[in-house]
């Protein structure tokens, strides 16, 4: 191609020297004309290859010896010495000149290529999906790096090939790109670059001749139409950026002008690289956001308040339930909570009554590095006064950072429990009622029987002999305030 952009030069240059020719024949003053073969030489070499000045001013010299025919041969040669230096004068500014305008247009198609890798980098920023992601790529190479460019991906289950987008450049655009969407529904030709790619084959680039052309047309409409594309070279690339097959990326050119070679398929090859690391990046993050959808999903749906405490005790991640038990309107609310208010909205005691500590919680033991057992509390709303036990287990848990978490799961066996306490007082109070025939001690047991389990304190009241109430036993959960209890109850 580039010798055939520098031939009409060659030509003109050639030409124009006719011009000098006739007027040294006519004119017979060869110092005068000799010197005229010089300007088509140096016109020639301000556009034209330095090929094609040499040859200029080879001809322009034979011309310049040959002037000796028609004229004085014992002119003198300063013309003719003239002719030869301008033209190797000629000749080197020319070659010069092509190497800058090279120089120049390397520079130049390696700021294009460095800014089509920074944009393949990019290409998922912002996008819905994958798919979305591929079809900026098409859009980006074309048409600073192909004519015409196609994607196709492997479906799920090996149930065949879906071409995703397809883009082409020039004045029959709309009429390509709906041609290459067509050709991807179509029976896929077995030597397509992109078929064979598709098959495992790796990238491939390929001249389109006529015997390729052959191959991959599929009848006579097919075939105009890639006549009218103008498509003389294609490549195809293998899309995996996970590792596994994804699809085939297809180029083409032809209708510009250029053609690729092994140097393109390299660029090629390393943009697809960059662009394959963006799509495995949004797959990943694809693949870790709908993997926190359904570890959301499974936490909502639990029963039980699960929590996350950092190494400052702060909630960093809870669960629907969990707001529900600290009795706060959202899990937005539990973590933007400091702990003390969380721990403060309760008032925490063991079974047999005793308070519960912050540091004797399982998630604090946790974070101190130790294995707690499970611990059952009754826990008082301090809002409402409601008694709830809780069950609380924790377990550590190290984030990528390296820090120790803890995963906390409290479970309200508030039913539970009360239950198996019914239980227990029913059983206990049938033994102590058939353990003693005087009935205050047997009373006396059954109230200390219900104290703490179902009541922080209990009185039993019987009618003596006039019909008026008569306190037969009392317990409290503090013992110091039996007597108080009992003076109230005197007094009132």
């Amino acid at each position: 191609m580039p010798a055939a952009r520098g031939r009409p030069w060659l030509i003109a240059g050639l030409a124009a020297l006719a011009v000098p020719a006739l007027i040294d024949i006519l004119s017979g003053d060869d110092a005068f004309a000799r010197s005229l073969y010089l300007l088509p030489v140096l016109a020639v070499a301000t556009r034209a290859r330095a090929r094609s000045v040499a040859i200029v001013g080879v001809v322009a010299t034979a011309l310049a010896v040959l002037s000796g025919l028609w004229n004085d041969a014992s002119a003198s040669g300063l013309p003719l010495i003239t002719i030869v230096v301008g033209s190797a004068i000629a000749v080197l500014g020319a070659r010069e000149r092509h190497s800058a305008i090279a120089a120049r247009s390397a520079a130049e198609t390696e700021r294009r290529q460095l800014r089509l890798l920074a944009d393949a980098a990019r290409i998922t920023d912002g996008a819905v999906d994958i798919d979305e992601a591929l079809r900026r790529l098409v859009g980006l190479l074309v048409p600073d790096f192909a004519d015409a460019a196609w994607v196709d991906l492997l479906q799920p289950g090996g149930e065949g090939v879906r071409r995703l987008a397809a883009r082409a450049d020039g004045p029959d655009r709309e009429r390509l790109e709906a041609w290459l969407l067509a050709r991807g529904a179509a029976q896929r030709a077995e030597h397509s670059p992109t078929t064979r790619v598709l098959r495992g084959e790796g990238s491939l680039l390929a001249e389109l001749d006529a015997q390729l052309g052959d191959a991959i047309v599929h009848d006579a409409e097919d075939r105009r139409m890639l006549e009218i594309s103008r498509m003389r070279w294609t490549m195809a690339l293998p899309l995996a950026p996970s590792g596994g097959p994804l699809g085939a990326l297809g180029l083409g050119v032809g209708r510009s002008g250029r053609r690729y070679g092994v140097a393109d398929l390299a660029f090629a090859e390393l943009l697809i690289g960059r662009a394959g690391l963006a799509l495995a990046n949004a797959q990943l993050v694809s693949r870790l956001t709908a993997t926190q959808r359904r570890l959301d999903g499974i936490f909502s749906a639990l029963a039980e308040a699960v929590t996350v405490q950092g190494g400052d005790g702060r909630i960093e991640y809870a669960n629907p339930a969990a707001a529900a038990l600290l009795g706060l309107p959202g899990v937005h609310a539990v973590l933007t909570a400091e702990p003390s208010d969380l721990i403060g909205r309760f008032e925490i005691h063991h079974p047999d009554g005793r308070p519960v500590s912050e540091d004797e919680l399982p998630g604090s033991r946790v974070l101190r590095g130790e294995q707690p057992e499970p611990l059952l509390t009754q826990s008082v709303y301090k809002e409402t006064g409601e008694l709830r036990w809780f069950l609380t287990k924790a377990t550590a848990l190290e984030d990528e950072s390296g820090e120790l978490l803890a995963v906390n799961v409290i479970e309200d066996v508030t039913e539970e429990r009360e239950a198996s306490l019914r239980q227990r007082f029913l059983a206990e109070a049938g033994e102590a009622l058939a353990s003693s025939l005087d009935y205050e001690i047997t009373l006396q047991r059954v109230a200390q029987l219900a104290v703490p389990g179902l009541a922080d304190w209990c009185a039993v009241e019987l009618p003596d002999e006039r019909g008026e109430l008569e306190q037969v036993a009392l317990a409290h959960a503090d013992p110091a305030r039996v007597e108080l209890a009992r003076a109230l109850r005197e007094r009132y």
